[in-house]
């Protein structure tokens, strides 16, 4: 294992850094910010490659990614309009995920605007994203986008716009729409 890390933590700064590398799985990350609570002046990048994603995500409770090699790819910063994810990439044999948005007040999650793309060989993979146990263990391509105007106060009350595909032997079946999103992910699928 080579991993060199840092933290600083200050009354107005937390700052990490890791780089290295541990058996076959590389990692470069930065992350920065003024405040942990308001993440005022975020900066975070992350990458990272390996040969399983499986096990990486086992690291989150998420069991059904594929055992395939990966790069991650991720930048979160701070800017005048919010907070913003400019970009999120994962990459791997029967799994492709892209995402960005951005968030004018975090962690109110208040004025969201996220768009997701996937596609992949077993959509139950993309469901426990969102901690749903969907064993759809079919081909899919997800196009979405997440998106809330809200007051920011303790309900969550995003929409969730977008279509599914899941292709099985017949082919690619009609689009699906997504359901509404209210605390709570429903995905209506048409078989």
């Amino acid at each position: 294992m080579r991993l060199n890390a840092k933290v600083v933590t200050e009354p107005d700064l937390v700052a990490a850094t890791a780089k290295g590398s541990f058996g076959e799985y590389q990692i470069d990350a930065d992350f920065r910010v003024d405040s942990l609570i308001s993440l005022q002046g975020l900066d975070a990048t992350i990458r990272s490659r390996g040969p399983s994603i499986r096990s990486v995500g086992a690291l989150m409770s998420l069991s059904h990614l594929p055992d395939k090699p990966y790069p991650l790819d991720a930048r979160a910063l701070q800017t005048k309009q919010g907070s913003e994810l400019e970009h999120f990439r994962l990459k791997t044999t029967g799994l492709n995920i892209d995402a960005a948005g951005k968030a004018k007040a975090i962690p109110e999650f208040r004025d969201i605007d996220l768009h997701i793309s996937a596609a992949g060989s077993d959509f139950s993979a993309v469901a426990q994203f969102f901690k749903r146990n969907i064993d759809i263990a079919l081909p899919f391509q997800l196009v979405a986008r997440v998106t809330d105007n809200g007051p920011g106060d303790d309900d969550v009350d995003a929409t969730l716009d977008g279509f599914v595909w899941i292709v099985g032997s017949e082919g690619r079946t009609p689009r699906t729409k997504l359901g509404p999103l209210v605390g709570d992910l429903f995905v209506g699928i048409v078989r």
